[in-house]
C-alpha cells in the first residue's frame, strides 16, 4: 500500500517507481488488483512498486506534486514515475485492444527499467531482433562516452514501444 516515506524515499533514489492508482469502487480496479499483487511479487526487487487509493484524502499531498489531481478521471491507471533534478517523466500504462495480463504489464515495465541485456553471439541477436522488432542500439567507447550513455539513458524513457540495447568496447 501507499506510504509517504517510503514513495518519497523511492522517488529520491532517481531509479522511478511504478504505481497503480485505483478506486475500491471501481470494478476494473478490482479486478486489476489481484494481477499487480502479481506483479509486485515478480518486480519489487527491480523497482518500487505501489498502490494508491487515490480516493482516500490522506493520499492527496503527494500525489498532487506528481500531477495526479485529486479525484484522478480514471480508474485504474498504471504509471512510472522518474524523478532526476527536479524534472517528472510519467509513462502511463496502455493495454494493447483492451487485453491486460501480469506478463503484459511486467513487460511494460521492463522496457522503462531493464538496462541489463547482454547478447553474447548472433544467435542471441537475431533472436532479440525477433521479439522487438523495434529497437536502437547505442555503441559506446568507455570512459570518453559517459555523457552520451546518459544522454541515450534519458531517451529511452521517450519511447516507450522502442527496446533500447547498448553496446560497449570490451
Amino acid at each position: 500500500m501507499f506510504s509517504d516515506e517510503r514513495f518519497t524515499s523511492a522517488m529520491k533514489e532517481g531509479r522511478g517507481v511504478a504505481v497503480l492508482f485505483f478506486s475500491p469502487t471501481c470494478a476494473y480496479s478490482r479486478m486489476l488488483l489481484p494481477m499487480w499483487d502479481a506483479v509486485y511479487q515478480k518486480m519489487h526487487e527491480k523497482i518500487p512498486i505501489f498502490r494508491v487509493d487515490a480516493t482516500k484524502r490522506e493520499n492527496q499531498g503527494d500525489l498532487a506534486k506528481y500531477k495526479m489531481p485529486n479525484g484522478y478521471p480514471g480508474y485504474p491507471a498504471i504509471k512510472v514515475l522518474f524523478e532526476d533534478d527536479n524534472k517528472l517523466d510519467v509513462f502511463e500504462y496502455e493495454p494493447r485492444n483492451w487485453m491486460t495480463s501480469m506478463s503484459t504489464i511486467v513487460s511494460w515495465l521492463q522496457k522503462h527499467i531493464d538496462t541489463d541485456l547482454i547478447l553474447k553471439s548472433m544467435d542471441e541477436f537475431k533472436n532479440f531482433h525477433f521479439q522487438n522488432p523495434n529497437f536502437v542500439i547505442g555503441l559506446f567507447n568507455g570512459e570518453a562516452d559517459l555523457h552520451n550513455e546518459k544522454v541515450f539513458a534519458e531517451a529511452s524513457h521517450h519511447f516507450p514501444d522502442v527496446l533500447f540495447a547498448e553496446s560497449r568496447d570490451a
